[in-house]
């Protein structure tokens, strides 16, 4: 989610992935805010870091998505490019390593 930094008025002045003085607010990616922020900004570091936070979220979804897939048979592990097979299988042994680190990793019933 990004962190927004507001001006005296109260005005998103930017966006951040990480936070930094003054940006502790976090607001989803599609708040209205936001989104205003983003059409009517000049500055592609903004842009640049909007695209950073929704693309971390977005890579969570789409591989909730394959699994899904492969659980309902609609596709085999098998049936992707070895690179992606490897980087999905690779994501899926650290999450389960995490598994019983409390508070580091969403829970399945959490997704979606």
């Amino acid at each position: 989610m990004p962190c927004v930094k507001r001006n005296a008025a109260g005005d998103i002045i930017a966006l951040t992935q990480c936070q930094i003085p003054g940006s502790d607010e976090q607001l989803p990616p599609n708040h209205p805010e936001v989104l205003a922020f983003l059409q009517g900004s000049d500055n592609e570091n903004d842009v640049k870091n909007y695209l950073n936070v929704t693309d971390l979220e977005l890579a969570r979804v789409v591989e909730d998505l394959i699994d899904i897939l492969i659980a309902k048979n609609l596709l085999m592990l098998t049936d992707l490019p070895d690179a992606a097979r490897e980087k999905l299988l690779n994501r899926r042994k650290i999450r389960d390593s995490m598994k019983d680190v409390t508070g580091l990793m969403v829970e399945q019933e959490d997704i979606l």
